[in-house]
């Protein structure tokens, strides 16, 4: 499933790799992880 597809409101589990590939910019995973943690931090999605 793509970040994308995630509907909003959606209750998820946030596991530790996700920061971190967000914050090395990891060049699989990196952008997507980015994108998640932004829906996340406005409240689109919940934890």
């Amino acid at each position: 499933m793509k970040v994308s597809e995630f509907p909003e409101g959606e209750e998820m589990f946030i596991d530790a790799n996700l920061f971190i590939f967000h914050a090395l910019s990891d060049s699989e995973y990196g952008e997507a992880s980015t994108q998640l943690l932004e829906r996340w931090s406005v409240g689109r999605l919940r934890r």
